[in-house]
């Protein structure tokens, strides 16, 4: 008995030190927070190890598991993995200005509702897109998609009636929901060159929905951030409240490849943006520091890229020519000339003139005032030989370079001539002799 009685006051004991401990055990917590920039929800677990969590717009759930210390859900990623209510969630999105009210649950810790703002970075173009300007059309690769009739039906199956403009929403959320390449676009036609944009007028006929509209002409995306930021700060003077007519505003390069992109800007400060067309501009004559290159597109937010082809119109080149090898006296030289030809250079001129054509200035013209032209088309790499007269010290030999585009260059080659003259005494022999004196 005595035995059994300490076996219970034992057990007692122990429950009341676990009774204690866990008296003193802080209480769990968890921090969120939304960045609405970014489109994510933050958790922090404080004095817990991990929780499961339930995100879910109205009804339908996009997302559940379990978060560990801290963890991140991004809204617009949770949405896409659930494929089978992307088409409810771009109702949604339509019907509510493409404001959805996420709701997230975490077990017995919390439960809070976010608003996320569904918006396209990129209009997901179709077949109905068109445009007036210059350029060579931009194509989304997702543009043989057609929703249409998909939508339509489904529509018609819930008894949902909606209008043109509403359906058009639809259907761009639901592209921007289910694509995974809607952001990649490709180069329809030949790309043109051309010496400046400024002025250009633009007309786009497509679903871009917005205040005010503008097209811009450049080759990243910070030109576009800063547009849109200096368009909000002068209270979108100088936009346009339709998609017509709209004069393009250029990046400030001299020559480059361009992409010209329909903006969108709301005056919530949102703002949509969608590729149109690709042009060249080309203000640079052919030079010697040319690195041939290949230039693979645009890259601007949210993954979108536009890509080049591979044949696209060349803008920059190299027209090189130098004095490869000379020989000859001071009256007359045989100078051969090496030039070369690379990129979009036409031609290169070399110039026979002045001292290259004489002497003396007092003895008149001993070689005729003459032009050497070479053309790329008959090869990259030529080589000739032409008479010239050199001095001694250095002579300049004018060239111009030009491209296809016009553009013209004029600079000297330099080559340095030294001549040896001999200064001994003319010495007369006289062989004359009389055999018979």
């Amino acid at each position: 008995m005595k035995y059994k009685c300490f076996h219970i006051i034992m057990i007692s004991c122990v429950a009341m030190i676990v009774y204690g401990c866990s008296s003193v055990m802080k209480k769990a917590k968890v921090n969120a927070s939304y960045n609405s920039e970014k489109g994510s929800i933050s958790v922090a677990l404080e004095n817990i190890d991990s929780c499961n969590y339930s995100l879910k717009i109205n009804e339908y759930v996009i997302g559940n598991g379990t978060i560990n210390e801290n963890g991140e859900l991004n809204i617009l990623n949770q949405i896409k993995s659930k494929v089978d209510i992307c088409k409810e969630v771009a109702l949604l999105a339509a019907k509510n200005n493409n404001e959805l009210q996420v709701s997230l649950s975490l077990t017995d810790l919390l439960d809070t509702t976010f608003i996320y703002h569904l918006i396209p970075s990129v209009v997901v173009q179709d077949d109905n897109v068109q445009f007036t300007g210059v350029g060579a059309m931009v194509i989304s690769k997702s543009a043989s998609r057609n929703v249409d009739e998909e939508l339509k039906r489904w529509l018609f199956r819930k008894n949902e009636v909606v209008s043109d403009s509403l359906f058009s929403s639809i259907r761009t959320n639901y592209l921007y929901l289910t694509e995974t390449n809607n952001n990649d676009f490709v180069v329809r036609g030949e790309i043109p060159v051309v010496h400046s944009l400024s002025g250009n007028k633009y007309s786009v006929s497509c679903n871009m929905k917005a205040d005010y509209y503008a097209v811009v002409a450049c080759d990243n995306q910070k030109f576009i951030d800063k547009f849109v930021e200096n368009s909000v700060v002068k209270d979108y003077k100088n936009l346009s409240t339709s998609k017509s007519n709209i004069v393009c505003v250029p990046e400030d390069n001299e020559s480059g490849y361009f992409c010209i992109v329909l903006l969108g800007i709301n005056k919530d400060y949102s703002y949509q943006q969608l590729p149109i067309a690709v042009v060249a501009m080309d203000n640079v004559a052919p030079n010697n520091n040319y690195l041939p290159g290949v230039f693979e597109g645009f890259n601007f937010k949210n993954k979108t890229k536009v890509h080049m082809p591979k044949n696209a119109t060349e803008i920059f080149g190299n027209a090189s020519v130098r004095a490869a090898h000379w020989d000859g006296n001071g009256l007359e030289c045989n100078v051969t000339f090496l030039v070369n030809f690379a990129g979009d250079a036409k031609s290169a001129t070399i110039h026979r003139r002045g001292e290259l054509c004489y002497p003396d200035k007092y003895l008149g013209n001993h070689l005729p005032v003459a032009n050497k032209v070479l053309f790329a088309k008959d090869g990259y790499e030529q080589r000739f030989t032409w008479k010239m007269h050199f001095d001694d010290g250095d002579n300049e030999i004018p060239v111009t370079v030009e491209d296809y585009h016009g553009n013209k260059r004029e600079y000297n080659v330099v080559v340095r001539a030294e001549f040896v003259r001999s200064d001994a005494p003319q010495i007369d022999i006289d062989n004359n002799i009389d055999i018979y004196n």
